[in-house]
């Protein structure tokens, strides 16, 4: 028989491991949003990502892949949830894979970066600091 999966309990692992990530990439004042009775509202919080006009989308599922399906719909699911004016990032992985960081650009369509170290270097060049040509 296979083991029962709690998704809750999955989801805030998830969450708390993506925000871990994200202090490790520079943003230190990542937190888990749904926590304290908090429902509904983004996966991570975060004032500095917030201010700077970015929202995270976090997902870990099993059979998630670049460009099939699930991530798709994921890809949608950011892009439906960003309010106007605001930029997102889906930092997702296949479970136990390594995580992902995809977001959307207008010449090119998703680019998705894989590798703990890209995704530091892309977060620190595209929001911590003030991109080039904003």
């Amino acid at each position: 028989m296979a083991k029962r999966i709690n998704s809750r309990s999955k989801g805030k692992r998830s969450e708390l491991e993506a925000r871990d990530l994200l202090r490790r990439c520079g943003i230190t004042d990542a937190e888990r949003g749904a926590r304290n009775g908090v429902k509904s509202g983004a996966d991570i919080h975060s004032p500095m990502l917030a201010a700077k006009g970015w929202r995270v989308e976090v997902k870990n599922v099993a059979g998630m892949r670049l460009g099939n399906k699930l991530w798709v719909q994921a890809c949608e699911q950011a892009t439906d949830d960003c309010p106007a004016f605001t930029e997102w990032f889906l930092l997702w992985r296949p479970c136990r894979g390594q995580w992902a960081v995809t977001y959307p650009c207008p010449r090119l369509g998703s680019i998705t970066i894989v590798e703990e170290w890209s995704i530091k270097r892309w977060i620190e060049s595209e929001i911590i600091q003030e991109p080039k040509n904003a």
